[in-house]
């Protein structure tokens, strides 16, 4: 009866044994299970915000890159040459019908520097000839006056250059009537790359609220949500090797139970815009150190003599076009910095061009060469 005893307890023990340990698998298996799953949301949750900022990121690089490669680069710094700034309409040009605005306008104030009189004969009193010296300008010379006009750009300051322009009557009395022609000197870019950021920004910030459908999210069982009383900003920098981009569009991801937030979304784009920006300013101010030459239709600006000026970075390419209208007067910018470039790449040069009135332009500046002739001259 003891033994029968005994072996009941142990029976007993066993079962109760059996079913603790029955109890700690399973609650070992869903604490697993529910672990897992958490991680899969998570995991999950992680995908769904991935994809909502890659989707806007491409948002905001595709209206940039279409704005500057196709407006701003070809229409010198303008999203709209047309758009009235600052109440000025700047002149322009057209170039594969595309409006290209003119930086600077050349024009000859002609003067005569030197005349030559000659006395009248001897004996013009008895002969009845006029008695007057017969003067003629024997050296004709163009004071060339610029208009400069660039982007969003004010704070030109003005340097005159007075010239003499001898004037003779019909016998023999000449006078210096002074004239006077105007340089300018850009201090700075500053303004003009404001004007210009500004302008993109704009742009970005118009083109991102209409690309940017969080609707289309929906099918994948994702929810995304402005954050409530929340305001789209966008700002640009243009910076000395590529432009930075920030859009601040506070939003709220779902997907299940689980959710995450985007305060702003950030590009950076490798296109060297300041670069060429300084680049086209130099380019007029070197045009203006011609201001007083013998009479001509056009001032002539041979450009090898400051290729090295220009192509910095060894790989700017500067060329001279013909534009719509048949003139040598449209200058191209052509930077090959962001061709094959990792992690973004571009299948073109980015062109930023302009024009210039009454301006001889000779020569070109191929990238990565030495060759300064003008062997190479595009037109």
């Amino acid at each position: 009866m003891q033994k029968r005893g005994q072996v009941t307890l142990f029976i007993i023990l066993g079962v109760v044994l059996i079913v603790i340990f029955g109890l700690v698998y399973y609650l070992s298996g869903y604490k697993t299970t529910k672990t897992a799953k958490t991680q899969a949301q998570v995991a999950g949750n992680s995908d769904a915000k991935e994809i909502v900022k890659a989707y806007a990121e491409n948002c905001i690089r595709n209206a940039a890159e279409n704005a500057l490669f196709d407006k701003i680069g070809l229409q010198g710094g303008y999203l709209d040459p047309n758009e009235i700034s600052s109440n000025i309409v700047p002149p322009k040009t057209r170039f594969l019908e595309k409006d290209v605005p003119y930086y600077l306008e050349a024009t000859c104030n002609q003067y005569c520097r030197e005349v030559r009189c000659i006395p009248p004969p001897q004996d013009c009193e008895e002969t009845g000839v006029s008695c007057c010296p017969t003067c003629t300008c024997i050296q004709h010379m163009c004071s060339w006056n610029y208009n400069i006009k660039l982007p969003h750009i004010s704070n030109l300051i003005a340097v005159s250059h007075p010239y003499c322009n001898n004037v003779c009557d019909g016998c023999g009395n000449c006078q210096c009537i002074g004239g006077i022609s105007y340089t300018y000197t850009l201090q700075d870019i500053s303004e003009g790359l404001a004007g210009i950021s500004a302008a993109l920004t704009n742009h970005i910030k118009t083109e991102f609220q209409n690309c940017f459908n969080t609707d289309i999210f929906k099918v994948g069982g994702i929810s995304v949500v402005k954050k409530q009383g929340s305001v789209i900003n966008s700002q640009v920098s243009i910076n000395e090797e590529d432009i930075s981009i920030e859009v601040n569009y506070p939003i709220i991801i779902k997907q299940g139970t689980i959710e995450a937030s985007i305060e702003s979304f950030k590009v950076n784009l490798p296109i060297r815009l300041k670069a060429l920006y300084e680049g086209a300013k130099e380019f007029i101010q070197n045009i203006q150190e011609n201001y007083d030459t013998p009479v001509l239709e056009k001032l002539p600006y041979h450009l090898n003599n400051d290729c090295q000026i220009y192509n910095k970075n060894q790989l700017t390419g500067i060329y001279i076009k013909n534009s719509d209208f048949n003139q040598k007067e449209i200058v191209q910018f052509m930077d090959y910095s962001n061709v094959d470039l990792k992690p973004i790449s571009y299948p073109r040069a980015f062109i930023f061009q302009f024009a210039v009135k009454n301006v001889d332009l000779m020569c070109s500046c191929p990238p990565n060469s030495d060759d300064t002739s003008c062997n190479n001259q595009n037109t």
